[in-house]
């Protein structure tokens, strides 16, 4: 059949093609249509599809199971498409695609096409190594006629273009259902947060406003902890972490914790003043009254301490809340000194409170 597949691929003209390395399929890309070729007047002679078998998820499989298991995946899939259909052609036609091509088929039995492929073909999980790894299919199809009098074999399909149609459909079911489960995650963060969505905003604004509630504080406007977080697993070279924590917060915001409008412009203003000295990238509210400043390719808390006197000094003279300047106190440590930066910086932070609007660092 593959070699049948070939043969036709090439007498056509309309592919160029090379074995796969992993599933030894064709790999087919298509060069353009040879519609332009059919005559005006040629003869319908029945109807062909295109299913587009798409697997869900295999970057994922790749990198829970490793890429040997990947691997695997597309070869089970490969070879059950090519042993359990019958007068089929099956072309890998990417990463994770592959394409069969049904002849003589009914014009509406295109989701019919689908169906028997998922329920008697796909319908089952992968073993590699003993691991049972369920794998999960996304199948779209198309129905052309096929068309007499050419060249070709004179019940081989001539238009070219149907890959295209069905990846292309394949693209638009997907967008589809992206949209669908955005539009579910809106109405349950409008249920949480009472907060309503501008039907007018495209659906690069609402991922990238659904990005900015996952990793941004509303309060400061900084990254949140879970930013933070992720920004250290990230870091490979040398940096230093501070951990700064502002002093009196219960006392600006009153005794009875009450007056938070003191407290929110202490918070904000401190914030505002460590993201202009160390960038917005760098500075982080980790929580509360808590601050993180992360400076990548050094290894001096010397150097960030004295940065970061510098920026208490600004604090205490120009942001005057309730009539006092604000302070905080801080704790400083390197990645030359230990794996657990982050902890050593807040083991300094708590003592630098014993004597508030102070900074800690690995020299004193």
């Amino acid at each position: 059949m593959l070699a049948d597949f070939e043969t036709r691929i090439g007498r056509a003209g309309q592919f160029l093609r090379h074995l796969d390395e992993c599933d030894r399929l064709a790999r087919v890309r298509l060069a353009e249509t040879a519609a332009s070729d059919m005559p005006a007047d040629a003869p319908e002679r029945g109807w062909y599809a295109v299913a587009l078998v798409d697997i869900v998820g295999l970057r994922y499989i790749n990198r829970k199971y490793g890429v040997d298991a990947g691997d695997e995946v597309l070869r089970a899939t490969a070879t059950r498409l090519t042993t359990r259909t019958r007068d089929a052609v099956v072309a890998r036609v990417g990463a994770d695609e592959f394409a069969v091509l049904v002849r003589h088929i009914g014009r509406h039995d295109g989701g019919q096409l689908c169906r028997a492929l998922r329920r008697e073909v796909l319908d089952q999980p992968v073993d590699h190594d003993g691991e049972v790894i369920e794998v999960t299919y996304h199948l779209t199809a198309r129905v052309g006629p096929m068309i007499g009098d050419c060249a070709m074999d004179a019940d081989w399909p001539q238009s070219a273009n149907m890959l295209w149609r069905v990846q292309r459909s394949a693209v638009e079911d997907a967008q589809r259902g992206l949209k669908e489960r955005l539009h579910r995650l809106e109405e349950v963060f409008a249920d949480l947060t009472g907060t309503t969505f501008d039907e007018s905003l495209g659906l690069r604004h609402r991922v990238r406003f659904l990005e900015g509630i996952a990793y941004r504080d509303p309060l400061t406007n900084l990254q949140n902890r879970r930013w933070m977080r992720d920004r250290l697993e990230t870091l490979t070279d040398g940096y230093t972490l501070a951990f700064i924590d502002l002093d009196n917060l219960r006392v600006l915001n009153g005794a009875d914790d009450k007056s938070w409008d003191n407290g929110d412009r202490a918070l904000t203003g401190l914030a505002r003043f460590l993201a202009d000295e160390f960038g917005d990238d760098n500075v982080g509210r980790w929580g509360g009254d808590e601050y993180i400043v992360i400076v990548p390719g050094t290894t001096s808390p010397s150097t960030v301490s004295q940065r970061l006197r510098a920026v208490l000094a600004r604090c205490q003279d120009r942001l005057i809340v309730a009539g006092h300047g604000v302070s905080f106190s801080g704790g400083v440590a390197s990645s030359s000194e230990n794996n657990d930066v982050l902890h050593l910086a807040h083991q300094r932070t708590k003592g630098a409170k014993k004597n508030k609007g102070t900074i800690i660092d690995a020299d004193e």
